[in-house]
């Protein structure tokens, strides 16, 4: 586990022009991967290289890993395969998580923009679920059918303890999930004013049976089980589409590093540094501006529990770049994976 101080942003560089996070940015999906413990990238918008005729930002076919240990970040994919095998076909906003069962990242659409002849010779798939190998580094069809509502929705989580996939869309509001144990999608609708649940960034506590997502300037818990939603009350700051908070599985907490921007903001003078709110589950309180900085800023987020912290990355869109990658560690715990191991021990120090 890297050595961090708690409580504090840890800013380092990454190389310029590499990768989605050194560049204006958006709508990358990020998901870690417990046995290899590095951070997987799916489609997204940013600068990349692209055949002739295809849009230089907009549904990226590259992916790329980050690993908080080594500090390196690796492309894992081309825009092109270069073996000519299956891949999405510009995915610009979809569902990316681990399934741990079958140790294969799921990638569900979302919108896609499936670019025409980009790639000949290869197998481009357009709006179909898909599963990444990320040993063999292959994609392959899944044998999961479309959801009950196509693609909308766009964050997808995968429960080990129940082994399903489960995300939101806009009618009812309503949570979609599927069963990979009964082989089938089951919808689950409130009585709640039409908010937006498609385009809300989600994140999942396993252990405590819940998944929590801010929208319409509130803090909303999921729960797995008995499948109901829960208002838990006003946010410290307006919410907006994609902001998603980060479970942090070791201190038991919610984070939200939480900026004040849209995808196309351009008026000067709005907040644009990440501030980090803090949202204790046992307590039902909020720790407000726990930290900010300059210079911190990002749309992508996801929790490392290998190395106990919160990763951010990616530049607001049409803001000045950030050439660097944010870690932020709330409270020390010593953690250990033994070798071979897929699941994490955690002991918390007193």
């Amino acid at each position: 586990m890297i050595t961090l101080p708690v409580r504090q942003w840890v800013s380092k560089a990454l190389p310029v022009n590499q990768g989605p996070w050194s560049k204006p940015t958006k709508h990358v999906a990020v998901a870690y991967n417990p046995v290899d413990g590095w951070i997987y990238t799916c489609g997204g918008d940013y600068a990349h290289t692209t055949p002739a005729g295809i849009s230089a930002e907009s549904g990226t076919c590259e992916m790329w890993r980050y690993s908080v240990e080594l500090h390196r970040l690796e492309i894992v994919q081309p825009y092109c395969r270069p073996d000519g095998g299956l891949q999405p076909n510009g995915a610009d906003e979809v569902g990316w998580c681990y399934n741990t069962k079958a140790n294969r990242f799921v990638m569900h659409p979302g919108f896609m923009w499936g670019h025409s002849g980009a790639c000949p010779g290869t197998n481009m798939i357009k709006n179909q679920i898909m599963e990444f190998d990320p040993v063999a580094s292959s994609w392959a069809l899944s044998t999961v059918p479309p959801s009950l509502r196509g693609t909308e929705g766009n964050f997808t989580q995968y429960d080990p303890v129940t082994d399903t996939l489960t995300r939101f869309c806009n009618a009812g509001p309503e949570a979609q999930s599927w069963s990979y144990v009964t082989r089938t999608w089951t919808r689950y609708k409130w009585p709640l004013p039409n908010l937006n649940f498609s385009d809300t960034g989600t994140t999942i506590d396993v252990q405590g049976r819940a998944i929590y997502f801010c929208t319409g300037n509130k803090l909303w818990r999921y729960n797995l089980d008995a499948h109901g939603i829960e208002d838990l009350g006003t946010t410290p700051q307006t919410t907006f589409a994609e902001n998603k908070p980060v479970w942090d599985s070791i201190n038991k907490v919610l984070l939200w590093p939480c900026f004040a921007d849209t995808d196309n903001e351009t008026t000067p003078g709005v907040q644009e540094w990440a501030r980090m709110h803090v949202y204790h589950p046992d307590t039902r309180t909020w720790e407000v501006d726990v930290v900010s900085g300059t210079g911190v800023k990002g749309r992508h987020s996801v929790f490392d529990p290998a190395n106990n912290c919160l990763i951010l990355a990616g530049n607001v869109w049409n803001r000045p770049s950030s050439t660097s990658i944010h870690l932020f560690r709330y409270g020390q715990s010593t953690v250990t994976k033994p070798a071979g191991a897929t699941n994490l021990i955690v002991k918390e120090d007193q």
